[in-house]
Protein backbone atom coordinates (compact mmCIF):
# COMPACT_ATOMS: atom_id res chain seq x y z
CA UNK A 1 0.00 0.00 0.00
CA UNK A 2 1.14 3.52 -0.73
CA UNK A 3 0.57 6.78 1.10
CA UNK A 4 -1.99 9.23 -0.17
CA UNK A 5 -1.50 13.01 0.09
CA UNK A 6 -4.44 15.38 -0.29
CA UNK A 7 -3.38 18.72 -1.78
CA UNK A 8 -5.36 21.80 -2.77
CA UNK A 9 -6.14 25.34 -1.75
CA UNK A 10 -7.25 26.45 1.71
CA UNK A 11 -10.69 25.16 2.71
CA UNK A 12 -10.86 22.69 -0.18
CA UNK A 13 -11.92 20.02 2.33
CA UNK A 14 -8.67 18.07 2.62
CA UNK A 15 -8.74 17.72 6.41
CA UNK A 16 -12.43 16.83 6.53
CA UNK A 17 -12.04 14.25 3.77
CA UNK A 18 -8.84 12.79 5.19
CA UNK A 19 -10.22 10.95 8.23
CA UNK A 20 -13.04 9.06 6.48
CA UNK A 21 -10.74 8.30 3.54
CA UNK A 22 -8.07 6.91 5.86
CA UNK A 23 -10.66 4.75 7.61
CA UNK A 24 -11.97 3.41 4.30
CA UNK A 25 -8.42 2.59 3.14
CA UNK A 26 -7.36 1.12 6.47
CA UNK A 27 -4.61 3.70 6.93
CA UNK A 28 -3.74 6.21 9.62
CA UNK A 29 -4.58 9.86 9.10
CA UNK A 30 -2.26 12.84 9.60
CA UNK A 31 -3.23 16.48 9.21
CA UNK A 32 0.04 18.25 8.41
CA UNK A 33 -1.05 21.50 10.07
CA UNK A 34 -1.88 19.62 13.28
CA UNK A 35 1.50 17.86 13.13
CA UNK A 36 3.19 21.28 12.83
CA UNK A 37 1.26 22.59 15.84
CA UNK A 38 2.32 19.54 17.88
CA UNK A 39 5.93 19.86 16.75
CA UNK A 40 6.20 23.59 17.45
CA UNK A 41 3.99 23.79 20.52
CA UNK A 42 2.22 26.85 19.13
CA UNK A 43 -0.66 27.61 16.80
CA UNK A 44 -0.11 28.33 13.14
CA UNK A 45 -1.39 31.95 13.43
CA UNK A 46 1.06 32.51 16.30
CA UNK A 47 3.89 30.96 14.27
CA UNK A 48 3.06 33.20 11.29
CA UNK A 49 2.81 36.32 13.46
CA UNK A 50 6.02 35.61 15.36
CA UNK A 51 8.28 34.24 12.62
CA UNK A 52 6.61 34.97 9.26
CA UNK A 53 5.54 32.80 6.35
CA UNK A 54 9.08 31.92 5.18
CA UNK A 55 9.93 30.35 8.54
CA UNK A 56 6.58 28.56 8.61
CA UNK A 57 7.35 27.02 5.20
CA UNK A 58 10.72 25.76 6.51
CA UNK A 59 9.01 24.15 9.50
CA UNK A 60 6.30 22.73 7.23
CA UNK A 61 8.90 21.10 4.93
CA UNK A 62 10.75 19.58 7.90
CA UNK A 63 7.58 18.20 9.51
CA UNK A 64 6.37 16.94 6.14
CA UNK A 65 9.48 14.80 5.79
CA UNK A 66 9.00 13.47 9.34
CA UNK A 67 5.45 12.45 8.47
CA UNK A 68 6.51 10.83 5.19
CA UNK A 69 9.04 8.74 7.14
CA UNK A 70 6.12 7.19 9.05
CA UNK A 71 5.15 5.20 5.97
CA UNK A 72 1.77 4.96 4.27
CA UNK A 73 -0.91 7.23 5.74
CA UNK A 74 -3.55 9.57 4.37
CA UNK A 75 -1.99 13.02 4.69
CA UNK A 76 -3.99 16.24 4.52
CA UNK A 77 -1.52 18.91 3.44
CA UNK A 78 -1.81 22.64 4.02
CA UNK A 79 -2.76 24.74 1.02
CA UNK A 80 0.76 26.12 0.57
CA UNK A 81 2.78 22.93 1.02
CA UNK A 82 3.68 22.88 -2.67
CA UNK A 83 5.04 26.45 -2.49
CA UNK A 84 8.29 25.02 -1.11
CA UNK A 85 10.61 23.59 -3.76
CA UNK A 86 11.10 19.86 -3.30
CA UNK A 87 7.87 19.17 -1.42
CA UNK A 88 5.93 17.99 -4.47
CA UNK A 89 8.76 15.65 -5.46
CA UNK A 90 8.96 14.31 -1.89
CA UNK A 91 5.23 13.59 -1.91
CA UNK A 92 5.37 11.94 -5.33
CA UNK A 93 8.30 9.73 -4.28
CA UNK A 94 6.43 8.70 -1.14
CA UNK A 95 3.00 7.91 -2.57
CA UNK A 96 0.13 9.27 -4.62
CA UNK A 97 -1.29 12.78 -4.62
CA UNK A 98 -4.92 13.84 -4.92
CA UNK A 99 -5.84 17.41 -5.84
CA UNK A 100 -9.05 18.32 -3.99
CA UNK A 101 -10.20 21.10 -6.28
CA UNK A 102 -12.52 23.98 -5.43
CA UNK A 103 -12.82 27.41 -7.00
CA UNK A 104 -11.71 30.52 -5.16
CA UNK A 105 -15.27 31.58 -4.32
CA UNK A 106 -15.99 28.23 -2.64
CA UNK A 107 -12.74 28.43 -0.72
CA UNK A 108 -13.46 31.96 0.49
CA UNK A 109 -17.04 31.10 1.48
CA UNK A 110 -15.83 28.10 3.49
CA UNK A 111 -13.07 30.07 5.21
CA UNK A 112 -15.07 33.13 6.12
CA UNK A 113 -13.04 35.24 8.54
CA UNK A 114 -11.36 32.27 10.19
CA UNK A 115 -8.57 33.59 12.44
CA UNK A 116 -6.90 30.15 12.42
CA UNK A 117 -6.06 30.69 8.74
CA UNK A 118 -3.44 33.45 8.67
CA UNK A 119 -3.54 33.80 4.88
CA UNK A 120 -7.34 33.99 4.59
CA UNK A 121 -7.20 37.79 4.75
CA UNK A 122 -4.28 38.11 2.32
CA UNK A 123 -5.14 40.95 -0.11
CA UNK A 124 -3.37 38.94 -2.80
CA UNK A 125 -5.38 35.76 -2.11
CA UNK A 126 -6.63 35.53 -5.71
CA UNK A 127 -3.09 35.75 -7.12
CA UNK A 128 -1.91 33.14 -4.58
CA UNK A 129 -4.79 30.87 -5.64
CA UNK A 130 -3.96 31.26 -9.35
CA UNK A 131 -0.22 30.72 -8.80
CA UNK A 132 -0.75 27.43 -6.95
CA UNK A 133 -3.03 25.81 -9.53
CA UNK A 134 -0.20 24.57 -11.78
CA UNK A 135 1.42 22.73 -8.86
CA UNK A 136 -1.86 21.22 -7.68
CA UNK A 137 -2.61 19.97 -11.20
CA UNK A 138 0.53 17.80 -11.12
CA UNK A 139 -1.31 15.48 -8.72
CA UNK A 140 -2.01 11.89 -9.71
CA UNK A 141 -5.77 12.41 -9.39
CA UNK A 142 -8.01 15.48 -9.45
CA UNK A 143 -11.37 15.40 -7.62
CA UNK A 144 -14.19 17.91 -7.19
CA UNK A 145 -13.98 19.18 -3.61
CA UNK A 146 -17.63 20.23 -3.65
CA UNK A 147 -18.85 16.60 -3.79
CA UNK A 148 -20.08 14.82 -0.67
CA UNK A 149 -17.29 13.12 1.26
CA UNK A 150 -18.81 9.67 0.82
CA UNK A 151 -18.73 10.14 -2.96
CA UNK A 152 -15.15 11.40 -2.84
CA UNK A 153 -14.01 8.49 -0.68
CA UNK A 154 -15.59 6.03 -3.11
CA UNK A 155 -14.10 7.83 -6.13
CA UNK A 156 -10.58 7.80 -4.64
CA UNK A 157 -10.92 4.23 -3.37
CA UNK A 158 -12.00 2.96 -6.78
CA UNK A 159 -9.44 4.93 -8.79
CA UNK A 160 -7.22 2.60 -10.84
CA UNK A 161 -3.89 3.75 -9.40
CA UNK A 162 -1.04 2.98 -11.77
Amino acid sequence: MFGLALVGFMAAGKSTLGAPLAQALGLGFVDLDEAIVQDMGTTIPELFARDGEAHFREVEARVLRQVLALGPVVLACGGGVLDTPGNLQALQSWGKTVFVEVDLETSMARMGADPSRPLSTDPKLSARFDRRQADYRQADLRVDGTLEHTALVKLIQEHPWS
